[in-house]
């Protein structure tokens, strides 16, 4: 994935995920607390993984659009 996406600074994206669905070594942040993480600014150009994707989640509540949501978004695109 870092290859095929280059690790840009100042970049907007505030993660970027390499998801396989497996947990086997999928994680980047396992050294980092739950409230490190909670308190973590994104992660920007660095490439994470599945179990980073799980934690980030649950800690920092990514929203979930809704099918009319995104029917409402695109129209406007």
């Amino acid at each position: 994935m870092e290859n095929s996406l280059p690790s840009i600074e100042n970049t907007e994206l505030h993660y970027i995920f390499d998801m396989k669905g497996s947990s086997i070594n999928r994680e980047v942040l396992k050294g980092i607390s739950t409230d490190e993480l909670i308190k973590m600014e994104p992660t920007g150009g660095e490439t994470l993984k599945d179990l980073d994707y799980v934690r980030l989640n649950e800690n920092k509540n990514f929203f979930n659009m809704r099918t009319l949501d995104t029917k409402t978004l695109l129209k406007h695109i």
